[in-house]
């Protein structure tokens, strides 16, 4: 019955479900542009020419790297609460 499998293949794709995680990131100005970086996602760093492309670049990095850590089944880290920082700090949500 090759048309049961189908089905039930359908049915697992519909209900994968999106998991949600906020990650803290780290903006410090560079030359020419913005570092971006996320202190709990171990090398999880980018750039950008301007502050808005720095946290898009970090979002789409900070996605990838949740979702490799997911399909490779590790443990996905959490930050501790950290003192405040002296630099400049943003809190994304990132859907994987």
């Amino acid at each position: 019955m090759g048309g049961s499998t189908e089905v039930a293949e359908r049915y697992t794709q519909l209900v994968e479900v999106a998991m949600t995680f906020r990650v803290r990131v780290v903006l410090e100005e560079d030359e020419g542009g913005f570092h971006a970086y996320c202190p709990g996602l171990r090398g999880c760093h980018t750039w950008g020419a301007t502050r808005e492309e720095a946290l898009a670049n970090i979002q789409e990095a900070a996605a990838a790297y949740l979702e490799s850590m997911l399909s490779h089944g590790e443990p996905i880290p959490v930050e501790a609460h950290a003192t405040p920082a002296l630099r400049e700090e943003e809190t994304l949500t990132v859907s994987v």
